[in-house]
């Protein structure tokens, strides 16, 4: 029987070691199946307490810690699989049992060394035990950082978005402060910026699934929302001016919608397409034309009749809009105009 706990023990600590690799080293679209129970579980439970919670900024503090706490349990839940393993390959060396094998296991992975069995063998597998702990908690200690890099390059553009529009950011109402203040010049950099912000997002969440589920330090934004905000704004200057608008509007639509794709791809499993496609065709005409007329009415260039400029915004929607709300749901983002997702905490 100890050695049939022997082969089950080194099956199960070469199913972690190949779940931390394609975690913390190799790059993939599907995600480790530990990673994705770790989020949905995590994120079941955080969605339900948040509802008992009153205040949508109590709420919003309250989720912040769901993407560092989905970290923390990672960790644990590997190191306590490398435990089980290693308790399960002691035990034919040991004598005492399973419990004696658990005890080497401990003291071997967190390199406490209060207990070993002696023998070549032993020796052995306390070395590789030993090694397994260090290397995975150096491995996450430098998976960190990089993390947390595509975090920060990822909130200073939302953050530069707020202060140019404020919170909830939305299409339309970016069109209108730059037209407002004299700043329509500025669109092209602005989708030029967002256009590469987009592509390095979309690799990263490639890389790092997690990133998708860390919030920003202001509660009423989100990447998400931040993102639909532009890629709506260009496909209305688009629409409304087809002529003089700049390209920076049609390339920025193109990569948000190939970028979306794969990212919702990646984090298909925590996400619902139908549900997604349903939420952006809640956007009406008469939404629609209500800013269609205040944007004209404040020197917008408007060129196209409504429903020319209707026909033509929705076109260029569809290609990225079911995508983008279907993750603002997923990662329970606030609510903004235009961004009407149904998970309401």
């Amino acid at each position: 029987m100890s050695w049939f706990g022997f082969v089950v023990g080194v099956g199960l600590a070469l199913f972690t070691w190949a779940t931390v690799a394609r975690t913390l080293v190799f790059t993939r679209v599907r995600v480790p199946i530990l990673e994705r129970g770790v989020i949905l579980v995590l994120r079941r439970l955080y969605t339900a307490a948040a509802r008992v919670i009153p205040g949508y900024e109590r709420k919003d503090d309250f989720l912040s810690t769901m993407a560092p706490g989905a970290l923390l349990v990672q960790l644990a839940v590997w190191l306590a699989l490398f435990f089980g393993a290693a308790a399960l390959m002691f035990w034919p060396f040991v004598e005492g049992g399973l419990d004696e094998g658990t005890r080497a296991s401990g003291s071997s992975l967190f390199t406490l060394g209060i207990s070993g069995p002696a023998g070549d063998g032993p020796t052995a597998l306390i070395f590789v035990t030993a090694a397994t702990g260090i290397v995975v908690v150096a491995l996450y200690i430098a998976y960190l950082p990089s993390l947390y890099a595509q975090f920060n390059a990822r909130e200073a553009a939302v953050s530069q978005l707020e202060s140019l529009i404020g919170a909830p950011p939305w299409g339309p109402e970016l069109l209108a402060s730059h037209q407002e203040h004299g700043l329509i010049d500025g669109l092209p950099a602005l989708y030029a910026r967002w256009d590469q912000l987009i592509a390095e997002v979309s690799v990263a969440i490639t890389h790092y699934p997690l990133l998708a589920w860390f919030r920003g330090p202001h509660p009423r934004t989100s990447w998400s929302t931040s993102l639909l905000a532009v890629l709506d704004s260009a496909a209305l200057y688009a629409a409304l001016a087809p002529d003089v608008a700049p390209v920076e509007c049609r390339t920025v639509v193109r990569t948000g919608a190939h970028a979306l794709d794969t990212v919702s791809r990646t984090i298909a499993f925590a996400t619902d397409r139908g549900r997604g496609d349903a939420m952006a065709t809640a956007l009406t005409f008469e939404e629609f034309l209500s800013e269609y007329e205040r944007l004209q009415s404040r020197g917008f260039p408007v060129l196209a009749s409504p429903e020319e400029a209707w026909a033509s915004f929705c076109d260029r929607r569809s290609s990225y809009a079911p995508q983008v709300l279907m993750l603002a749901d997923a990662v329970l983002a606030p609510s903004a105009p235009w961004a009407d997702h149904s998970q309401k905490l």
